[in-house]
């Protein structure tokens, strides 16, 4: 988690970052899906800077990641944002 706010940070000063994380009980096989699990919602004060960290992030391979998985940065729905909703569509 330190990598990804280090890296959104290089674009401007975050309000908030939610990792949606799958909810249960890994040990007794009772782990259930979370909307929005894989995902990384990052909040800026304003459009300007989310932009430039969308451009600035898009394509990118964070470092110090296991899997060499290129991020892929999208606008997401301000009003599921809001209500804690991570798995609407993307805005593209």
């Amino acid at each position: 988690m330190d990598v990804v706010i280090s890296e959104c940070r290089e674009f401007g000063d975050l309000v908030n970052l939610v990792i949606p994380r799958p909810v249960g009980d890994p040990y007794n096989d009772q782990v259930m899906a979370k909307a929005g699990v894989g995902r990384v919602f990052v909040e800026y004060e304003d459009v300007e800077t989310a932009t430039k960290a969308r451009e600035g992030l898009n394509g990118r391979i964070l470092d110090k990641i296991s899997e060499a998985i290129p991020v892929v940065a999208n606008f997401y729905p301000e009003y599921q944002y809001s209500q804690g909703d991570y798995g609407a569509k993307l805005i593209y």
